[in-house]
């Protein structure tokens, strides 16, 4: 599992993902061109399948944290 928190966009390339990683991008970035993108390069990550599962911009892991949340108390 891999949370990222950096605070800058774009900084974890797909690369640098584990293949079957769950990455969880809290990083919510705004652009010059008011587009919102995370930490992690979510395009690089997601087209290769890297990652089995990685939190989707821009709802990230607000939405997550949720569904953790309803799991856990089950």
């Amino acid at each position: 599992m891999l949370i990222v928190a950096v605070g800058k966009p774009g900084f974890i390339p797909g690369e640098w993902i584990k293949e079957g990683a769950i990455v969880i991008d809290v990083g919510i970035n705004r652009l010059e061109n008011g587009k919102v993108v995370g930490d992690v390069v979510f395009d690089e990550a997601a087209a290769r399948a890297r990652a089995s599962y990685i939190t989707p911009v821009p709802r990230r892991a607000r939405h997550t944290s949720r569904q953790f949340r309803a799991a856990s108390a089950r």
